[in-house]
């Protein structure tokens, strides 16, 4: 029957009420009653209740001066003591009774404010332990109130003053709200006033006072518009603060640009400027930030100047160490937050120092054979990395380049004597190439310095030596001489061996794999201005004979050379016939005198005559005529 009855109450949707419940009942267990007005309170209980007042009797003496009236009771709820009309009883329901505290005009309440100053309480007559109860204040509401907001950067400050306020309980608050985008409130902070006591009464023996709160708070660092209002208690009156709004906004991260880039000369300035599209509201300012190492904590060098708040130039001077280490960051300083901006760290260049050479892995002048392998390694270490050269020195040419380490490997040939020089240099450089020279000599025997060892010479005239150069390394010596006979007309060749005749050679100034050799005749006997020589010469890598041809040089001209004077005094003689065809016309007689004085036989002058349209015998011709 039970479960029934609870289901029915289920469906009906009526209240099940436990115990006592006294409403309405404020903050710390206190309800303020507003001077001036009526306030209601309620009990609700599933039994019959009493309503007590609690007050303090000033006319009591002794340490236990709390006293206690009935104020109603009994099942009809019958008032037992109204205090001159402050207050009254009434039934709402057969749950729900209820008090009613009048404080327009009541004398009681005039002449002793301790009975607004106590407690309510509600008990069940048919149950122990069952009751509910409220502590009173009598108030008076905060008049003339006025608030103030001052921000700077972060922080701000708001203070309230308040004309008059009463609180029979001496309960006087300051509540500061902070609204953000004018929909999320949160209580930053709540304070006492300081109070002090006016003219105005509220009472016979109280008055109402002045007083006075501030706050200090820090905005967030986050984005929006915030605004501030104040709660004053008693009263419970919120007001904004003279609408101020704040707005927040974040700084955009700094850029920075440095120069030199991208390195910097050893102990000379890096300038750096750094540059913020906007700073932040309220406005933050830039910092420069310098540290070493890859810690991030670093020391403000230097800060922003007001002229100019959206840009900071810093200078600083690097050293080598500081290369890779060193670092500046631009920042901005927005409130207790720094935003980092961007980092420079230091590239500290240099100059090239000194290059490395080396032949064959060592640093010295080597010695090789012919077609043997040879390594060149050249290096350097300056920074930026460098630029890289091998030069090869006597033949005046650039063989290999690259940077910072290069490495070049080639066949010797005795060609390959010379000197080379590492050469290397960068930005820094200043027109100064850094360079360092090692020698490389290639032993190889006598050889022509044609495709075959016969080495030919054009000659005037008889002479009693002659030179010739030939590839070796090192110089050779002359190992004997012998002169070439043809037997029987024939192409068949004798030496006899020239017994006074010497050959001796020397390196050549700027090729040291030339030498330049003297053969000499020291008898009577005189070279011949033709025929041909056989020459031994001999040094540390062998032996080598080499056959010298002489030709007398009037009868032999170079192909190309032959072909173009003969062209040219082609067309020079055919000209000049033209010309003495047209003059013999007219100075017949003295053409034939100029001819005559030639002294040519008549079977010349017939070969000279059809030579006109034959340029090519014209000149075989002219070579054999001498003039008498």
């Amino acid at each position: 029957m039970l479960w029934i009855v609870g289901t029915l109450l289920l469906i009906l949707d009526l209240p099940i009420i436990k115990g006592v419940l006294l409403s309405p009942c404020g903050s710390e267990g206190v309800q303020e009653v507003l001077a001036g007005h009526e306030t209601r309170f309620t009990c609700t209980s599933e039994g019959p209740v009493e309503w007590r007042l609690h007050y303090y009797d000033w006319r009591t003496k002794g340490e236990n001066r709390m006293t206690s009236a009935v104020l109603a009771t009994g099942d009809m709820f019958v008032l037992m003591n109204s205090f001159d009309g402050l207050f009254t009883a009434a039934v709402i329901n057969n749950n729900t009774t209820s008090i009613i505290v009048n404080t327009v005009n009541n004398t009681r309440l005039y002449n002793n404010v301790h009975f607004l100053n106590g407690s309510l309480e509600c008990t069940r007559r048919d149950a122990d332990n069952m009751s509910a109860g409220c502590g009173l204040d009598y108030v008076d509401p905060p008049k003339n109130i006025s608030c103030t907001a001052v921000n700077s950067s972060f922080s701000v400050h708001v203070s309230c003053v308040i004309g008059s306020v009463y609180s029979s309980r001496r309960r006087y608050k300051c509540q500061l709200i902070r609204s953000k985008n004018a929909s999320e409130n949160k209580t930053l902070e709540t304070v006492t006033m300081v109070t002090s006591p006016n003219n105005e009464k509220i009472t016979k023996s109280e008055v109402k006072v002045s007083s006075f709160c501030q706050f200090n708070t820090t905005l967030p660092a986050e984005e929006g518009n915030y605004g501030f209002f104040v709660s004053v208690s008693p009263g419970g009156r919120t007001l904004s603060v003279e609408d101020k709004l704040v707005a927040i906004e974040r700084p955009k991260s700094p850029i920075v640009s440095c120069s030199p880039q991208p390195h910097v000369l050893e102990n000379t300035n890096v300038t750096c400027t750094c540059k913020a599209a906007s700073v932040g509201q309220p406005a933050g300012y830039l910092a420069w930030v310098a540290g070493k190492d890859t810690t991030q904590q670093g020391s403000i060098m230097k800060r922003q100047q007001l002229s100019t708040p959206n840009e900071l130039h810093y200078s600083q001077s690097f050293t080598l160490s500081d290369h890779g280490k060193a670092w500046v960051r631009c920042d901005i300083i927005w409130g207790q937050y720094a935003i980092p901006g961007q980092n420079y760290t230091a590239s500290v260049g240099h100059a090239p120092k000194t290059s490395r050479i080396f032949l064959n892995g060592r640093e010295r002048h080597v010695t090789v054979m012919e077609k043997d392998q040879v390594h060149l390694r050249c290096e350097s270490d300056g920074r930026p990395t460098p630029n890289i050269s091998i030069y090869n020195n006597d033949n005046d040419r650039v063989i290999f380049r690259g940077s910072s380490v290069i490495n070049y490997t080639f066949i010797a040939r005795c060609e390959d004597t010379a000197t080379y020089t590492c050469s290397a240099w960068n930005e820094f450089s200043h027109h100064v190439t850094t360079s360092l020279s090692i020698q490389l000599d290639t032993g190889c025997k006598p050889r022509s310095v044609s495709s075959t060892n016969v080495i030919n010479i054009y000659v005037k005239h008889e002479r009693d030596e002659l030179t010739f150069d030939v590839i070796a390394f090192p110089v050779p010596s002359g190992a004997g001489v012998w002169l070439a006979k043809p037997l029987n007309h024939s192409s068949i060749f004798s030496y006899v061996q020239i017994s006074d005749a010497n050959v001796s050679c020397k390196s050549d100034s700027k090729h040291r794999y030339i030498s330049r050799c003297t053969l000499t005749v020291f008898s009577n006997y005189s070279l011949s201005r033709t025929g041909m020589y056989k020459v031994q010469l001999i040094n540390d890598y062998g032996i080598e004979n080499l056959t010298i041809q002489l030709i007398e040089e009037d009868t032999v001209l170079p192909q190309n050379n032959f072909f173009m004077l003969v062209t040219l005094a082609g067309v020079v003689i055919l000209a000049s016939v033209l010309i003495v065809v047209i003059r013999n016309k007219i100075k017949g007689k003295e053409n034939c005198k100029k001819f005559n004085r030639l002294n040519v036989s008549l079977k010349v002058r017939r070969k000279i005559l059809k030579a006109s349209a034959f340029p090519f015998v014209w000149f075989s011709i002219m070579r054999n005529i001498k003039p008498n």
